[in-house]
This record gives C-alpha cells, sequence and structure tokens, in this order.
C-alpha cells in the first residue's frame, strides 16, 4: 500500500496539466492558438480540463488532502486556497482553487462508490482557466503532457477558447467564419447544427493527432458562433475535441 500511494505522490508532484484520448507527441496543437488570434476575435478565456483514474478504491479525505497539496506546491502555486469537502453515500469530494487576475486553477479529486459491486474508482480532476488571452495553454499543455506519458497514465484533456465580436453576425457570415477557421486548420467537416443563435461545426484535422470517436467518425475540432443578446455580442468559441463550456 505504502508503495502504491508513493507511485501516485510521485507523479502528482511532476504533473500540472494533460493531453486526452488516443494521444500523440507533437507541437502542432499550437496551430489551434495560431487561427484563434487569426479569428481577430476579443480573447475572453481559455480553458483547459484534465482528468485520469487514480485508483480503483476509495480514498479518504487525508489521502486526497495530501495529493491536491503536493499537486499544487509542486505547479508553484502558494497559499491561500480555498478548500472545499463534500460527501454524499456515493461520492466523495476534497477540492482546492485558487484565483487570481489572471487565471483560476481547481484541483478536485473525486472518490466514486458503487454500492451493488461493492467498487469504487477514484478520480482527478485539474481545471484552469486562463482570462483575456490564450497563448499559454498550449505550452501548458504539451509539458505536463509529456510527464503523464512517462507514468504511463490514461488521462483525457479539453481544451477550449473563448472569444466576442461586438453586435451581431448575420447567419451567412456566422457560417462563413466557421468554415473559413475549418479550412485554416486544414479539417474535415462531419457535422453541422445551426438555430438562430447558433452555428456549430465539428470536423477533424490531421493537424492535431490526437481525437475521439463519434458516430465512427474522427473527431478533434469543434468550433461555435452564437449570438448573446443580453451583452449585444456574438461569441466564438474553438475547441479540441469539443467544446464542454455552456454555450
Amino acid at each position: 500500500m505504502k508503495n502504491k500511494w508513493f507511485l501516485i505522490l510521485t507523479v502528482f508532484l511532476i504533473i500540472l496539466s494533460v493531453s486526452y484520448i488516443k494521444r500523440g507527441h507533437t507541437k502542432q496543437e499550437d496551430i489551434l492558438a495560431s487561427v484563434f488570434r487569426q479569428s481577430n476575435a476579443k480573447a475572453v478565456q481559455s480553458n483547459i480540463n484534465t482528468y485520469g483514474k487514480l485508483d480503483t478504491t476509495e480514498l479518504t479525505f487525508e489521502e486526497m488532502e495530501a495529493v491536491c497539496h503536493m499537486f499544487a506546491q509542486k505547479m508553484e502555486l502558494d497559499d491561500p486556497w480555498q478548500v472545499k469537502k463534500e460527501q454524499t453515500d456515493e461520492i466523495k469530494r476534497f477540492q482546492i482553487t485558487r484565483s487570481s487576475n489572471d487565471a483560476k486553477t481547481t484541483i478536485k479529486i473525486e472518490s466514486i462508490k458503487y454500492p451493488q459491486q461493492n467498487t469504487a474508482e477514484t478520480y482527478m480532476i485539474v481545471d484552469i482557466i486562463l482570462y483575456n488571452y490564450c497563448d499559454h495553454i498550449m505550452p501548458i499543455k504539451e509539458k505536463m503532457e509529456q510527464a503523464f506519458q512517462k507514468a504511463n497514465i490514461d488521462y483525457t484533456t479539453n481544451i477550449v477558447m473563448t472569444g466576442t465580436y461586438e453586435g451581431s453576425i448575420e447567419e451567412e457570415d456566422k457560417k462563413q467564419l466557421a468554415q473559413t477557421m475549418m479550412k485554416k486548420l486544414q479539417g474535415k467537416i462531419h457535422e453541422t447544427y445551426a438555430t438562430e443563435q447558433v452555428y456549430s461545426m465539428a470536423g477533424y484535422t490531421k493537424k492535431i493527432p490526437t481525437y475521439i470517436m463519434s458516430n465512427q467518425k474522427k473527431i478533434n475540432i469543434n468550433l461555435a458562433v452564437r449570438y448573446n443578446a443580453y451583452e449585444n455580442k456574438t461569441y466564438l468559441y474553438l475547441a479540441t475535441p469539443v467544446i464542454t463550456v455552456e454555450y
């Protein structure tokens, strides 16, 4: 048991953020940030959300806290952290959150119990939000996914970049914007969805070697254009592999 926990804690000492399903080893994800900049949207935030299975047992709050804070130390993030603990019959959750003007980092561990099978699984979730810029998210992803690969840990990462334009964009212009961005990514369009408020597109590009499968097709690019009448702004979302934020 001590050896198992020593391995887990050692892994978390070298991790910051990660990749996702069917990952590759390349710097080509930088093209995502480049195409986002070329859209001329005003950057609002970038989000990187990562999770992976830690164990097949339920952890105690003390064990969760030790891993979270060791992880935070290696991220060179000092106090204060906001601490939150929750427990129900089926889930136990421990998380620490740190916010600044530029970013918000949440480190969370969840133990999920399956009473009928008398089993449990424990996951770690790291959510990093960068405000008003997108350039730093790719170097973070690349640097830390190498640590996961060396540790042979399966994990999933999703990246979403969000920007805005002033006012409303015509339906045809939304479509043209999405198609232009997909073309710059050298992507093949697999799915489209359109309403009066939203135009969304999903597809696959060889420029990014990681992907998920949807309807027996590879997907690693998802973008959407949505008008917010209350703010009188049009939002642009560009993600790999899919958009996970509400829009």
